[in-house]
């Protein structure tokens, strides 16, 4: 009867313990600690997510300061030479997608930019990802709030970089695309054979 009775306490002790987070009769972490304690907790921020925010912050500020210069220096419709015969700097104002494209779509290219602002940034805190996925997606992001920063404030964009043998563009564009290549680049390198 008596071993009954410690076997019976020892049950009820284990059970305590998994509810509270102290530990089990046998001295491992309860359940609650074990899971917390030692695994990485969802508010941990990785390096990665660091590297993310840094860079998204970066290409903003950089496409801010960039489309400030050029309105403030550059009439609208203007156009200065940067470096001769390759890269000319023109003050153009664009109400549709990168580059130009769809040049009447500005609410609807504001609300896909908070959209994807808002996955990018869900994508990066649920998902553990390398250092090299989250830091092209920072590029992504900061070139996408930058974008959108502008439809808000102005209802276009700034655009500026031109290489008369493709459309007019900024930093925000540049930033996109470069991040958008590097994932598919990522993704078919990394890709495994059938």
């Amino acid at each position: 009867m008596l071993g009954g009775d410690e076997d019976r306490s020892a049950r009820i002790r284990h059970t305590r313990a998994r509810t509270t987070g102290a530990d089990d009769a046998d001295g491992t972490p309860g359940r609650r600690q074990r899971r917390w304690g030692t695994a990485v907790s969802p508010l941990t921020v990785t390096r990665p997510q660091v590297v993310f925010a840094v860079l998204a912050v970066l290409v903003f500020v950089a496409d801010r300061i960039t489309k400030a210069i050029v309105a403030g220096s550059v009439p609208l419709g203007e156009e200065v030479p940067a470096v001769d015969h390759f890269l000319w700097i023109t003050h153009v104002q664009n109400s549709g997608a990168a580059f130009g494209f769809a040049p009447f779509g500005s609410i609807f290219f504001l609300i896909v930019s908070i959209v994807v602002s808002i996955a990018l940034v869900a994508y990066v805190i649920r998902e553990r990802g390398t250092m090299y996925t989250d830091a092209t997606l920072g590029l992504v992001l900061g070139g996408t709030v930058g974008n959108a920063y502008d439809r808000v404030l102005h209802g276009s964009v700034t655009d500026f970089f031109t290489v008369h043998w493709w459309p007019v563009f900024n930093v925000a564009d540049s930033a996109i695309s470069v991040g958008v290549l590097l994932l598919v680049l990522a993704q078919l390198v990394t890709r495994k054979p059938d």
